[in-house]
């Protein structure tokens, strides 16, 4: 069987007999889908990985010599494309911090087959969404996403400010798009077991607790104080500002679509994440971004020249990342599909309308789009299949209030 028709393959790492053969017979079922490899130490799922290419690997936390987070942490710095997944029960909190960097995704012990067959399949499902192997391998292997310097202080001085409350520090982490990610990524996944998804820093901060937050800062180091010069410390700013405004415009027309509570969240969710992409592009290359960002000054299409620089754009980018570390499908599909919302189309408003709106309006409003003027971009066959094509002036007026407001 050729490489490129070969089936997926899938190292489990477990150093108790017992357990790794409960997981081959839980999933056997998966035998005509995936190539399974069982390890029951992490030497030996080197010696695996050294003898052959897996594409994600499955590792229990608490193992003698060398434990979860050290070996994915080994396999991320030699084989930075694999998905990496911790299984870890509760008692073991202090050792899963040491797994944020390392680690894509964080299961909970005990651990069902259908949740351990869902998380895969999906990471899977990912690969094949990014163009580019090279870019891929990037993103798979990156660190915490970088924030402003003045983003980083701010929360460091606050966090050590003998009044700091979880109102200060969730203000301070949500004005900031990668803050913001690393800490709904945390909240979200299943080892802290939170019965119901959470969208907003505000939520995610309450519920992790404050002590939680400071230790992931300052000791994890779950954000990255961002090391370049001062006019792309002030793209990174300007990146995280426009977020904020697509967050104050989404959730008003997310209630103008008449989006059920869930979906207004997850519309507010995916505003504040949709240019997790351009972070991206930023950090892994200053000068393509630049070239990317002149280019669509010209024509126009961010898309397209995202495309020219990166084989890539920030939606898929932003979408790849946000689907990897767990994020629910309809904050992916709103960030992957915000430019071509026909894309995702189910035949009424979502996550993906309002930010589609918001997106290209507020895009055009910021580069003087007159009153009267049609707004290039805007999907009206999109808009008017969903029964919302009259609503136009409505949604331009809240857009036009958002961005003024931020000026």
């Amino acid at each position: 069987m050729s490489e490129a028709t070969a089936l997926p393959r899938i190292l489990f790492v477990d150093d108790e007999p017992k357990v790794l053969q409960g997981m081959q017979r839980m999933l056997y079922k998966m035998r005509s889908q995936w190539e399974m490899a069982f390890a029951s130490s992490a030497a030996k799922a080197l010696e695996l990985f050294h003898a052959r290419r897996f594409d994600v690997i499955v590792s229990d936390m608490r193992m003698p010599e060398m434990d979860g987070a050290e070996l994915l942490a080994r396999v991320k710095a030699e084989w930075p494309e694999v998905v990496r997944i911790v299984l870890s029960g509760y008692s073991e909190y202090e050792a899963v911090m040491r797994t944020v960097g390392p680690a894509h995704q964080y299961l909970a012990k005990p651990c069902d087959s259908d949740r351990i067959v869902a998380t895969v399949t999906r990471a899977l499902k990912l690969r094949s969404y990014l163009h580019s192997p090279q870019l891929r391998q990037v993103l798979a292997g990156m660190g915490p996403l970088p924030s402003p310097p003045r983003s980083y202080t701010a929360l460091v001085q606050e966090l050590d400010c003998s009044t700091a409350s979880v109102a200060s520090v969730s203000e301070i982490i949500g004005r900031d798009v990668g803050m913001s990610a690393a800490v709904l990524r945390m909240v979200n996944s299943p080892f802290f077991g939170f019965s119901s998804e959470v969208n907003s820093p505000l939520q995610a901060v309450r519920l992790l607790g404050f002590d939680l937050i400071r230790s992931l800062v300052l000791r994890v180091g779950i954000f990255r104080h961002f090391e370049g010069n001062r006019f792309l410390e002030k793209r990174l700013e300007e990146i995280s500002a426009e977020s904020l405004i697509h967050v104050k415009a989404v959730r008003q027309i997310s209630q103008l679509l008449h989006l059920n509570e869930r979906s207004r969240d997850q519309a507010s969710c995916a505003a504040l994440l949709s240019e997790i992409g351009l972070l991206v592009m930023l950090d892994y290359s200053p000068e393509r971004f630049d070239g990317a960002i002149h280019a669509a000054s010209n024509n126009g299409d961010i898309v397209a020249a995202e495309r020219k620089y990166f084989n890539s754009s920030h939606c898929e980018i932003g979408a790849y990342l946000l689907g990897l570390w767990g994020f629910s499908d309809p904050v992916v599909e709103a960030v992957a599909f915000h430019h071509a919302p026909q894309k995702a189309m189910d035949g009424e408003p979502s996550a993906t309308t309002a930010l589609h709106i918001v997106q290209v309006l507020c895009r055009s409003l910021r580069s003087g789009l007159g009153e009267n003027e049609a707004v290039p971009g805007l999907d009206l066959v999109y808009l008017k299949k969903i029964g919302v094509g009259a609503d136009i002036a409505k949604f331009r007026k809240i857009c036009t209030s958002a961005v003024n407001g931020a000026n």
